[in-house]
């Protein structure tokens, strides 16, 4: 049996209206991408986030939620079984049916995610339509990614009044990798394969700096998160590292404990910052005859070392009544000036001195006050 064909009108509605929906600040990235490498990107981050959503949704017990994503990953290997249809029919009307309860502690999902969900088997008729070489890939992220939401489910089982914790450092840069430095794994593999501009790229050395640059992403957006992830019982932080600096977790929770945890912020920075070099030599080395995909990865790496800077400068780090984020005026503007900035090796390196500079000055201020 050949692959599934999607409908052209699904096609479209996937890939523009619903990827909108649910991707939010990433639509940008993939917009930008050509097209013929938007189409496997934009479906690997589909499949991701379907999974996601059930990963985090309270509409499922914890013990579905892992049968779920378990069915994900088989469909990448069997899209087309009739049991893996049923199984996505299953998980539909499960999410529908908890969706009607009114209950308070039930929050849902976005009208995106549901209908994310609903059109589900769609977008695996489209990745088992993607060429083979492209379709293993997007296999192999997607698998990847999906093993770090079931590390995260079976890591933090909520529990009352109880907060759970990786356990050390190693601990915390496996996760990154699963959920976000995986990511840049594939950017670069399925890069290399579409561009033939990238043929002198060494692969092993290029993943290393993508997977660097994903780690220092979702890095960021650990300790941007870190209030809101104590309140649902999460601490990505490691305990050997509290330990080393006299802390808790349940410490954690108190704004006015935000002072004595700057020495452990401050080392996550440092580790941040660092990884976010990689990603700038990175970004720098595609060549610019490859314009939209430098666009595409130069606009994440921008908004992440933004953000860096500005939870460096944050006075209270654990307040979670303020979080921190990059003004809408200053991703348009980005928006604005990027193309010029990708078209010209001198200003995009000033550009990231820019960018580094200010997060590096910011993190170093934290240290001295």
């Amino acid at each position: 049996m050949g692959p599934m064909t999607a409908a052209p009108a699904d096609k479209a509605y996937l890939l523009s209206e619903l990827l909108k929906q649910v991707s939010r600040s990433f639509y940008l990235t993939l917009r930008a991408l050509p097209i013929g490498l938007r189409e496997p990107v934009s479906v690997a981050y589909l499949l991701a986030r379907a999974a996601d959503t059930v990963a985090d949704t309270d509409l499922l017990p914890h013990h579905k939620r892992l049968r779920y994503i378990e069915r994900i990953q088989q469909g990448l290997d069997q899209p087309k079984d009739p049991e893996f249809s049923n199984s996505l029919q299953e998980l539909i009307r499960d999410t529908t049916a908890a969706d009607t309860d009114q209950s308070p502690h039930n929050n849902g999902n976005s009208e995106g995610e549901t209908q994310l969900l609903a059109h589900l088997q769609q977008v695996y008729t489209l990745f088992d339509s993607l060429p083979e070489a492209d379709r293993q890939k997007v296999a192999t992220v997607v698998q990847t990614l999906t093993s770090g939401m079931v590390l995260d489910l079976n890591t933090f089982q909520i529990q009352a009044h109880n907060i759970s914790c990786l356990q050390t450092a190693k601990d915390l840069d496996r996760y990154t990798y699963l959920v976000a430095g995986c990511v840049g794994d594939f950017w670069t593999r399925i890069s290399i394969a579409h561009y033939s501009a990238l043929n002198r790229w060494s692969e092993q050395h290029y993943v290393r700096l993508g997977v660097n640059y994903g780690k220092a992403l979702q890095l960021t957006n650990i300790l941007r998160d870190v209030p809101e992830d104590l309140r649902l019982g999460r601490c990505y932080l490691p305990q050997d590292q509290l330990n080393t600096y006299g802390l808790s977790s349940q410490q954690l929770l108190h704004t006015e404990n935000s002072n004595s945890a700057q020495p452990l912020l401050r080392h996550w920075l440092s580790i941040a910052l660092s990884w976010y070099r990689d990603g700038q030599t990175y970004c720098l080395d595609i060549p610019k005859s490859c314009f939209r995909l430098r666009l595409a990865s130069v606009l994440p790496l921008s908004i992440g070392l933004a953000t860096l800077e500005k939870l460096a400068l944050k006075q209270n780090w654990l307040d979670s009544t303020s979080p921190v984020k990059v003004s809408r005026r200053w991703v348009y503007m980005l928006l604005l000036f990027a193309p010029f900035l990708v078209s010209s090796n001198r200003l995009l390196h000033w550009w990231f001195t820019l960018l580094y500079q200010k997060a590096d000055a910011a993190c170093r201020c934290k240290s001295e006050t």
